[in-house]
Parts: C-alpha cells; sequence; structure tokens
C-alpha cells in the first residue's frame, strides 16, 4: 500500500475529472484512482476482495488527499461474474455512491474486457461448472458494441467469431491468454460512459445463485406439503 502522497496526485496538482474505479468480478479484485491523466492502481488478492475491497479505496483516496465528494463518477462493473464478489462491489459503490451523492457508472464485465481490448473480440469469461459466460463485440465509433447477447454455454459450444479472445480463462486449441479486468481501464473509458440510475446498479448473473431463500409458509400449512412451481398450494 502507498506510504506517501504521489508528487502528481498532491491537491494542488489536481485539474479536470476525478474517477473512482473497481472490478471484483473476473478474479483479482482491482482498485484504481484517476485525477487529471495520472492513474494509481492496486490489485487485490483473490478471494480478498471483501476484506480489502473499502480499506484499498480508502487509502488511495487519503493518499491523493481527495474527498469523495470531489470525485465526478463512480464506476464498477455489474457481472456476470463471483456471486458474492458482485454483492461485494455493488454494494460498495451503492454506498460510496449514496454518502458522496457522486455519480455511478456500471457497465457488464464483458464490456469492460471489450473496452480493455480495443478492438473486435470475442469475451470469454469462467462461469464455473465447466461453463463459460460468452459475448461478441464490434468496434464501431470508437467503442465496443455487443454482437451477440452474453450467453451461458459449455466450452465445445462455443460460437468464437474473431481472431481476438479475451476474459479470465485459457481455451485449449485456441490462441487465448487470461487476463485479469484492470479498473484503470474503467477510469479511461468513464467519460465514454452514462451515468446509471442506483435501482438499475445490479448485479448480472445469468445463471441463478446456487443458494436460495426458503419459502415462506403461510400459518396452517402443512410442510409437507408439494412445492409446485415453487408455489405451495
Amino acid at each position: 500500500m502507498h506510504t506517501s502522497t504521489p508528487e502528481h496526485l498532491r491537491p494542488e496538482k489536481r485539474h479536470n475529472a476525478a474517477f473512482l474505479a473497481f472490478d471484483c468480478s473476473a478474479g483479482n479484485g482491482s482498485v484504481a484512482l484517476s485525477i487529471g491523466t495520472a492513474t494509481q492502481h492496486v490489485t487485490l488478492e483473490r478471494g480478498r476482495q471483501s476484506a480489502m475491497l473499502i480499506p484499498t479505496i480508502d487509502q488511495l483516496m487519503r493518499d491523493a488527499g481527495i474527498h469523495y465528494r470531489d470525485l465526478t463518477a463512480i464506476l464498477t462493473t455489474r457481472g456476470p461474474g463471483s456471486f458474492t464478489s458482485l454483492r461485494v462491489a455493488l454494494a460498495a459503490a451503492h454506498g460510496l455512491a449514496l454518502v458522496s451523492g457522486v455519480r455511478l457508472r456500471t457497465l457488464t464485465t464483458p464490456e469492460a474486457y471489450a473496452w480493455q481490448a480495443g478492438m473486435n473480440c470475442d469475451v470469454v469469461l469462467n462461469a464455473g461448472k465447466g461453463e463459460m459466460f460468452h459475448q461478441a463485440f464490434i468496434w464501431m465509433d470508437d467503442r465496443p458494441v455487443a454482437a451477440t447477447q452474453i450467453q451461458l454455454l459449455t466450452p465445445d459450444a462455443l460460437p468464437l467469431t474473431h481472431s481476438l479472445i479475451v476474459g479470465n480463462v485459457a481455451l485449449a486449441g485456441v490462441a487465448s491468454t487470461p487476463q485479469m479486468l484492470d479498473a484503470a481501464t474503467l477510469c479511461r473509458i468513464a467519460p465514454a460512459l452514462a451515468d446509471t440510475a442506483m435501482a438499475d446498479a445490479m448485479p448480472l448473473y445469468i445463471r441463478p445463485p446456487d443458494a436460495t431463500l426458503p419459502v415462506q409458509r403461510e400459518a396452517g400449512t402443512s410442510s409437507d406439503a408439494p412445492i409446485v412451481n415453487g408455489v405451495l398450494p
């Protein structure tokens, strides 16, 4: 962690927009703070995002000598990705935006990878259980445009259409290198993104979570009654 304030991030050196961005959806976590043309970036160890996200954000902000209310926007990804990590990141984004009054901007994890690639690409993400998330993008008017919907597929069913394949998983038989999503990319593209309403900044799971809430039974209903289509008789 930083122990002193870099000269180019001192308050008297700040200018232009300031963006705070973080991602916990695709493996290791990533946090970045950009002020003007300067960006500071920290990687969070896999499995430690819940414990380290807020302390890391707070340390970056204090090192830079900037208050949350001075940010132009807060950015994060909505998934798909790790169920728990998505909730941690979006809860942090909601909380910081509400307390500071700063605007919130979000995008899907495949979109973020496509922005990072900067050209036509297929995004392939590890979905667990032997499956993968896939979405193809084309580069148009200086931004990625989705050519397909996000799909949950087995590796042998991936409809790869581009020579560039990006994501957090290596595919057998094709040229692909697993890479981390860099929050600094989110800071860089922030001016091109629209604000996200708080109600729309929700996790995108694609696959339902493994854990489900128990069905609430009405008083007098037998606990042995069968559940049909999720409804008790």
